[in-house]
């Protein structure tokens, strides 16, 4: 009788991947607002949530090593390794712990209301949503050693360039940590690689850094209130701050013209000027109202944003970051980052839904095409804030530079 054969040797398990482990301290600068589960609402239980930083390293990840990918089929491999995905496992684990938070922040301050006025009360009965300032807490990040390098430049960028809760990309929520902190202007400009065209996604572009640090809060009213003036101050808009008039950017001609609704002894059209929706670029949606004494209150309308189908889509982040570039717990710079997104290439124009409005113009119901976001010509009409720029954002950073 033939001896029997000993069964197969089990497969060998797969040698598990070394582990790293790193604590940080961190300290959130500016107000924090939103970030729970309900919007506009701050989580008293779990106001810095292990699942929300994670989600903000995925995306400076795409932003700073993503940057080297060329396609997205690429970058979805390489970043379900790091990452995970619904069938995979992430590769690094994030902890928080010991949360400490201070008094609440009004968001109804003259030069931070407009980056702060989704969490002001308004006349429809929304009460205010405070911020809450002071926050602390410890942030724990493991990770496999082979993944190091590129995780830990996602979390400088994050901690440098982002923020936690709602409204980071206008400041809110920004971060400041003691062994992460980028610690002068030399250095924010030299940390990562900048300026890569986008290949499907957002990456890291051009930087601007004040001369001079000051208060977190400070910077931080700095670069907003460059923003808002760029838009809706005495660069963007005739008159003065205190005593606003016809806007200099091209979009309510737009609407007047498209629609030819308006008082002849009122806010004619002026005569020279081109169709263009410039400000898409700086984010979506954007409503447009006008008052009720000029005659145009039927041009009231709304440019959101679409995909390749036509299909309306809710938001359109803004590609320029406004905060400050903590370099203490109690100084700053004032930063304006901006990130390399694809092309805009379409949007739409609808009406906006107003009880007793005048009979809606079938043009404010209407695919906004490219060469209405970018267009040349209206860039040179003299005044225009675009200055001889097609991109809305090419322009806010020529006008930044020499002022911040």
């Amino acid at each position: 009788m033939g001896r029997a054969l000993p069964p197969a040797c089990p497969p060998i398990p797969p040698r598990r991947a070394i582990l790293e482990n790193s604590q940080y301290d961190v300290l959130v600068v500016t107000p924090l607002f939103g970030g729970g589960v309900s919007p506009r609402e701050f989580d008293k239980s779990m106001p810095i949530r292990p699942s929300s930083i994670r989600g903000h390293l995925r995306f400076w990840w795409r932003a700073t090593a993503g940057a080297k990918l060329t396609s997205v089929d690429d970058l979805r491999k390489k970043e379900e390794m790091v990452w995970g995905s619904t069938e995979m496992r992430s590769a690094v684990e994030v902890c928080v712990r010991d949360v400490a938070g201070g008094p609440k922040f009004p968001p109804n301050g003259r030069k931070l209301k407009y980056a702060l006025f989704p969490f002001v009360a308004d006349t429809q009965g929304t009460p205010e949503s405070p911020g809450v300032t002071g926050i602390k807490f410890k942030l724990g990040i493991r990770c496999p050693t082979g993944l190091r390098d590129e995780v830990d430049a996602a979390l400088r960028a994050w901690m440098n360039f982002g923020g936690i809760g709602a409204r980071t990309r206008r400041g809110c929520g920004a971060l400041y940590c003691e062994a992460l902190a980028l610690r002068n202007r030399e250095e924010a400009l030299r940390a990562f690689p900048r300026g890569g065209a986008s290949s499907g996604w957002p990456v890291l572009g051009d930087v601007l850094v004040s001369d001079i640090p000051e208060r977190p809060l400070e910077a931080w009213k700095r670069v907003i209130e460059l923003m808002r003036n760029f838009r809706q101050g005495e660069y963007g808009r005739e008159g003065t701050i205190r005593d606003p008039h016809r806007s200099k950017w091209p979009e309510a001609d737009t609407l007047r013209r498209i629609t030819r609704s308006f008082l002849v002894s009122g806010h004619p059209p002026k005569a020279g000027g081109h169709d263009a929706f410039p400000r898409a670029e700086l984010g979506l949606p954007i409503q447009f109202k006008f008052t009720k004494d000029g005659g145009d209150e039927a041009n009231n309308s709304e440019l959101l944003p679409i995909n390749d189908r036509n299909e309306e889509l809710t938001r359109m982040a803004s590609p320029i970051i406004l905060r400050p570039l903590a370099v203490s717990a109690d100084r700053a710079f004032g930063m304006v980052v901006r990130l390399n997104t694809p092309e805009l290439k379409q949007a739409k124009l609808k009406a906006l839904q107003i009880k007793g409005r005048p009979s809606v113009s079938p043009q404010l119901n209407r695919i906004v095409p490219g060469s209405e976001i970018q267009n040349l010509a209206a860039a040179f009409v003299p005044g225009s804030p675009l200055a001889g720029h097609a991109s809305a954002v090419d322009a806010f950073f020529s006008y930044c530079e020499g002022r911040l």
